[in-house]
């Protein structure tokens, strides 16, 4: 696969946004207090009317609201992500900057960064792609020196020994490039990952087994099987296939010069698709962010064909800048058949 290095004739830049995509910035608590809503109101009929209204009833009455408060949040949210793209893509803006305030003012009140694929898809529909752009607070940005020798394409995880001897053979080219002292923050950041992706959906599940169960112990002074089923299995059947979504299909994210590579294998076929996002094509967003106990930054990319999202440490995010700002040409797809 090695072949020998190909200059693109175009320049690389980064710009860096002093900005903060993860505030709210409109009525920050109202959407916390409207999830919660169905269930102050359904405990608050139990505890007036327990001798009227049935445990049953009551139970699908709790179920059915909440249904409906995460349904409508879950809608009008893709509504406006929908409206923010088309608005960005019809206005044109003449940077990702200006985009970005276009969407702050249409966001609401969700964070920007809940928007940042239709943002990125925007952008490109208006005629920005090759755009990079990396937000957050100075003090966590490092300078990006792009990588500009040729590569094998490696897997976008810190605790990969590909990523790893990648990141040694770039110290040559750039100074002050310093690995973890161990594997521990490696391991770490994909313990993180891991918990955001399928562990965290896991858990929410085990805490409406202990709602159902508290319920329908006060409501019948001991623990009722059928009635705890009503309530507990059209919830836990949603969250597991919640949960499910990340464990039937897998996905992993490889570096190459100037492109990202993202790789999926679903459960019941065989083998991976490839799918390239290349800088001269896509616009990608990196934000950085500021004080968050996750210690990983999202990354949003986007194309003509589609949009895609990851998770990064900060040393994947350093790697993964300078080597999506490298002056060589990316491979070509059909010659990355080995990965498949």
């Amino acid at each position: 696969m090695s072949e020998p290095a190909v200059q693109s004739a175009e320049a690389a830049t980064l710009t860096d946004l002093d900005v903060d995509l993860f505030t709210q910035t409109q009525n920050a608590g109202f959407r916390q207090f409207a999830l919660i809503l169905p269930l102050i109101g359904a405990l608050a009929v139990w505890g007036m009317s327990a001798a009227v209204i049935s445990a049953h009833f009551l139970f699908v009455a709790i179920v059915g609201l909440a249904l409906a408060a995460f349904a409508f949040m879950w809608r009008g949210r893709q509504r406006r992500a929908a409206r923010i793209r088309a608005l960005i893509a019809a206005d044109r803006p003449s940077s990702v900057a200006q985009a970005i305030e276009i969407a702050r003012q249409k966001a609401g009140i969700y964070a920007i960064s809940a928007f940042l694929p239709q943002v990125a898809a925007g952008c490109v529909a208006a005629g920005l792609a090759g755009s990079t752009v990396r937000t957050g607070p100075r003090s966590q940005r490092s300078g990006i020196e792009p990588i500009s020798f040729a590569f094998e394409p490696r897997l976008l995880s810190q605790s990969d020994a590909g990523f790893q001897s990648l990141n040694d053979a770039a110290a040559e080219f750039a100074a002050q490039r310093t690995a973890p002292a161990s594997a521990g923050p490696a391991l770490a950041a994909d313990r993180r990952r891991t918990m955001r992706a399928r562990a965290i959906p896991l858990l929410f599940l085990m805490l409406v087994s202990i709602f159902v169960f508290i319920f329908t112990t006060a409501q019948f002074g001991r623990f009722d099987l059928g009635s705890a089923l009503l309530l507990g299995l059209p919830l836990g059947v949603i969250v597991w296939f919640w949960a499910a979504r990340g464990l039937l299909r897998e996905r992993q994210w490889l570096l190459v010069p100037a492109a990202l590579v993202l790789r999926t294998r679903h459960w019941r076929r065989p083998g991976w698709t490839l799918r390239m996002f290349t800088r001269r094509e896509s616009v990608l967003l990196a934000c950085v962010m500021a004080g968050k106990a996750t210690g990983l930054s999202f990354v949003s990319i986007a194309d003509a064909r589609g949009v895609g999202q990851l998770f990064a440490t900060p040393w994947e995010l350093d790697i993964l800048l300078r080597a999506w700002l490298s002056p060589l040409e990316p491979p070509i797809i059909d010659k990355l058949s080995d990965l498949t």
